[in-house]
């Protein structure tokens, strides 16, 4: 959940479509160039010379982040699954990705995550080895009012869609487990500030609970003997369940959270933002 700035309660011109446009396209190249010099880094090192001072001219000077969010996340996730050759079993997966969202408009998030999930079927003992795991989604805040009376429950009372849809995969050979997963959840958002919501030197600076319904389809695949003979398809065995959770902000642009899903069994969810 994106924090609110403090410049959100001055009032605000409207702003033609074009530079709205324009806005717009410069917030997407700025997480782009962004993602390009992580992709570079990571790229395996060799033999270099380096200067540790140059030119102060930069190709493209950026004047504020403040639409960006970075992150990580971590999930242990238990889903009862109907298999098509040895019926209903249990799926257990452990996840942890990072996280990078950003707003193009104050009531939208638009976001993707990249990690890697080990996950294990059945009686399994232990888990298999962790693969690539990616997810990408949006969040919508539709409504908020703003709660004033009594002042130490001052806080907002707001109405989140949350959607993603992810792909994992999961170890090698006979121990390969894939799914997919498409998550929707209807969300009613009430956030406590410790002072008052312009007081953004405070600390903590809020605290932010959430709770309602989710609905989660699991397609996914795993290989039902050792030979690798036998690949057996599963979806999800309970569909509807629901979501809540808390997030603590520290700051006002730091928070560390933690959710839990129930369909037929508990999922923990913890994450940590970064909100510039």
């Amino acid at each position: 959940m994106k924090k609110k700035k403090l410049a959100d309660q001055k009032s605000v011109s409207v702003i033609p479509a074009e530079a709205g446009i324009q806005n717009f396209i410069m917030r997407l190249l700025s997480v782009s160039f962004i993602l390009a010099i992580l992709a570079a880094i990571s790229l395996p090192a060799g033999a270099a010379t380096l200067s540790g001072a140059g030119t102060s001219e930069t190709l493209i000077e950026q004047q504020y982040l403040d639409f960006l969010t970075i992150g990580a996340d971590y999930q242990n996730q238990q889903r009862d699954i109907s298999t098509a050759s040895q019926g209903k079993m249990r799926l257990k997966s452990q996840t942890i990705d990072g996280y990078i969202g950003v707003d193009p408009y104050k009531w939208l998030m638009i976001f993707a995550t990249f990690g890697g999930s080990a996950a294990k079927v059945g009686d399994a003992v232990a888990y298999n080895d962790s693969r690539f795991k990616w997810s990408a989604g949006f969040d919508v805040n539709w409504w908020r009012y703003g709660v004033t009376a009594p002042a130490f429950m001052e806080g907002d009372l707001s109405l989140k869609t949350h959607a993603e849809f992810a792909m994992h995969n999961s170890g090698a050979g006979s121990e390969k487990i894939d799914w997919n997963e498409i998550f929707a959840a209807l969300l009613v958002n009430y956030e406590v500030f410790v002072s008052k919501k312009d007081d953004l030197n405070k600390y903590p600076y809020s605290l932010a609970l959430y709770a309602g319904p989710a609905v989660s389809w699991l397609d996914g695949d795993y290989y039902a003997n050792s030979n690798i003979s036998q690949k057996s398809d599963f979806h999800e065995e309970h569909l509807v369940g629901i979501v809540g959770g808390a997030e603590l902000y520290a700051f006002s642009n730091l928070s560390i959270g933690g959710a839990i899903q129930y369909y037929d069994a508990v999922t923990l969810n913890a994450s940590v933002r970064y909100h510039f």
